[in-house]
């Protein structure tokens, strides 16, 4: 009964949602994600044993090359192994469709997007994470509004396939403020990637959350190692990994994977 229920919620919530894309940088200024009710809580069905998980992204998730100049990784490369075969018997089968780069708009305007759509299926997992290049002034970069629009395009098209979209916030960067403490980066992005998953009943990983408290915890020095010493925003095969196992425990923990 539950997973009938959803479809047809996704089948309303479809009727709503759309796309677009300019813009403007980041200035870390955003309202602050909406409260929700407990009637709120996006309730999500677990994948299939056949479904696949498509990954949409930048460069803190897509397939870096193992001679990379900068030993980046990305944290969707790991995925798969975070996440195992579950008891169930399903098997991870992740498809990183994440390009260096790349904002919601140029995911877009690219065709990235429609990638992803051409091979998608019923009761696949789309999980979306992008805030880092949205607030760029060149022509991917775009809007906090425009982006919840490019949000809710991949929302809708990802649930008129009968698959289920998940947002998913970035991995907070390892760079300080002014004061010396950890700050949250590109949170103009990040707090309307969490009104629209309010707004939409639509699971969301919140690793920059996730991160940012790991961060704290374990201190700027202890910390390093796991970032790239160059901008401490991409990450080494340490932190990707790291980062990889919090977003399948969150997944596990929200029905996500069984």
């Amino acid at each position: 009964m539950k997973r009938l229920f959803f479809f047809a919620l996704n089948a309303l919530l479809f009727l709503s949602l759309s796309s677009c894309g300019s813009g403007k940088e980041d200035d870390n200024s955003a309202p602050k994600p909406k409260d929700k009710t407990p009637a709120e809580n996006p309730v999500v069905m677990p994948t299939t044993i056949t479904g696949k998980v498509y990954l949409a992204g930048d460069s803190l998730v897509c397939p870096w090359p193992e001679n990379d100049s900068k030993n980046r990784r990305g944290w969707g490369q790991y995925l798969a192994d975070s996440l195992k075969t579950s008891p169930s018997g399903a098997v991870p089968n992740v498809v990183n469709k994440a390009i260096s780069g790349r904002s919601t708009k140029s995911f877009i305007t690219e065709g990235d997007w429609n990638s992803i759509m051409s091979t998608l299926a019923q009761n696949d997992l789309v999980l979306i994470q992008f805030a880092a290049n949205d607030g760029s002034t060149a022509d991917k970069g775009c809007t906090p509004e425009e982006y919840a629009t490019n949000l809710k395009k991949f929302i809708s098209e990802a649930r008129e396939k009968g698959a289920w979209p998940v947002l998913v916030t970035p991995p907070n960067p390892h760079k300080p403020s002014s004061s010396g403490n950890i700050q949250k980066y590109w949170t103009s992005y990040t707090n309307t990637m969490r009104n629209v998953a309010n707004e939409t009943l639509t699971a969301l990983v919140d690793c920059q959350n996730m991160s940012y408290e790991w961060l704290r915890k374990n201190g700027q020095t202890r910390t390093a190692e796991y970032y790239i010493e160059e901008d401490e925003t991409h990450l080494t095969l340490k932190g990707a990994s790291l980062f990889a196992g919090m977003i399948a425990n969150s997944m596990k923990e929200q029905g996500l994977w069984p």
